[in-house]
């Protein structure tokens, strides 16, 4: 699968952030995510409120149906599958922000290797995509961390598996064996203004083709995205930096 990625170069960890969008652009992001979402159909927005666990804070997902991602005569307001914004009428923030939608080779025009070798320029990182289920970990300014799955977050009714609660359950465990706090994590996240993107794989949870029992089990972090409306994200030399440091699992990449 081809994905692009705009990578921010930085120089050192300390420097491993980048500053919020201003209120402005959040909410005319939020305008146009709010005019989707009465649209009748192509196009449209779907906006669910989610309470954070463990918090008062509110958040609001919102995504498009599958197939309006990449359409070449559809503008989306965002191509994000994961954009989630706080529930904040006095300074609403993006809290959350996933990988824009990607393709296979020859699925879509900007994915043939014509128009790659036109428009995009070396070097490229190439990752291992492990296999399980994708949780998203930011953090608001008070410290509360906020795990979510693609489109969802909190305690959810009827539903015979929680992905982000399993999520967060991990990664409670991940940090205690490693002497850190859920607190510190999310106060770090926030001054970063970044999502950390882990894939959780785990047959004690969920079953799916690869086999992860045991040591294999764990939340492998394969990006970390600037919670910007537009898509940028860091190298993965920051990533693997990061996964040190917060005792995530790594995955493999190379550079071409």
């Amino acid at each position: 699968q081809i994905h692009y990625k705009k990578h921010i170069i930085l120089a050192s960890v300390p420097s491993r952030a980048m500053e919020k969008p201003s209120e402005e652009i959040v909410r005319l992001l939020i305008n146009k995510l709010e005019a989707a979402s009465q649209l009748p159909k192509r196009g449209r927005a779907y906006k669910n409120t989610h309470q954070v666990f463990n918090s008062d804070h509110k958040v609001t997902s919102w995504k498009f149906n599958e197939w309006d991602y990449g359409k070449s005569n559809l503008t989306l307001p965002s191509n994000a599958r994961g954009l989630f914004i706080t529930e904040d009428e006095q300074n609403p923030e993006v809290v959350v922000r996933g990988y824009d939608k990607f393709f296979n080779i020859d699925e879509v025009s900007t994915t043939r290797w014509d128009w790659i070798e036109s428009n995009t320029m070396g070097p490229y990182e190439v990752t291992v995509k492990e296999n399980g289920c994708i949780i998203f970990i930011s953090g608001l300014k008070d410290g509360t961390i906020v795990v979510c799955s693609k489109h969802s977050t909190g305690l959810r009714e009827g539903a015979d598996k929680n992905h982000a609660l399993a999520g967060e359950n991990f990664l409670r465990k991940q940090l205690e064996a490693s002497g850190q706090t859920l607190n510190q994590l999310a106060l770090e996240l926030y001054r970063m203004n970044a999502t950390a993107v882990a894939e959780y794989c785990d047959d004690s949870f969920e079953e799916h083709i690869l086999e992860y029992t045991k040591e294999k089990a764990g939340l492998y972090l394969h990006g970390i995205n600037f919670n910007q409306p537009d898509f940028q994200t860091m190298p993965m030399s920051e990533v693997h930096r990061f996964a040190t440091e917060y005792n995530f699992k790594k995955i493999d990449f190379f550079t071409k």
